[in-house]
């Protein structure tokens, strides 16, 4: 147990400092850190407690196969990223328009 909190702690700022490299627009950055952060938060607040209970009613190996199951789809946006190389390419065909200040 100390040493998945110990690799927690270290995952966040690693985490930080690989979004703050890819985000080259600094006028969005913080908007894009402090949405991470909610989106964090939310998922903790709301999947804590349902796999709480899904390990108190069915047992912990229930509990940690939704957990997996819960975070599966994310591999289908891995899978698209790789395939994309990390690039849109329905944004990389939009037209640039200048920003008037």
């Amino acid at each position: 147990m100390l040493g998945v909190f110990c690799a927690r702690d270290l995952a966040g700022p690693l985490y930080t400092i690989w979004l703050n490299e890819q985000i080259t627009d600094s006028s969005v950055r913080a908007t894009v850190l402090s949405i991470s952060g909610q989106a964090n938060a939310i998922g903790q607040a709301g999947g804590g407690p349902v796999l709480g209970a899904i390990g108190n009613v069915w047992g912990i190996p229930t509990a940690l196969a939704a957990g997996a199951g819960a975070i599966a789809p994310a591999l289908g946006l891995y899978g698209r990223a790789i395939a994309h190389e990390g690039r849109e390419p329905e944004l990389a065909e939009l037209p640039v328009h200048p920003v008037v200040d």
